[in-house]
């Protein structure tokens, strides 16, 4: 009976989750894209 009582904040949990994690996924290709850029410029420096 426990279970049940606690499901609607499990899903709340969930979804929080599942929030934070698409989140993280934006942030993570964010800073790829950053690191990217910064490649290309610590490159271009090199080869002045």
């Amino acid at each position: 009976m426990h279970v049940l009582e606690d499901y609607p904040r499990l899903v709340s949990e969930v979804r929080q989750l599942r929030n934070r994690a698409s989140q993280l996924d934006e942030e993570g290709a964010a800073l790829d894209a950053r690191l990217e850029a910064l490649q290309v410029a610590c490159r271009a420096i090199l080869e002045l």
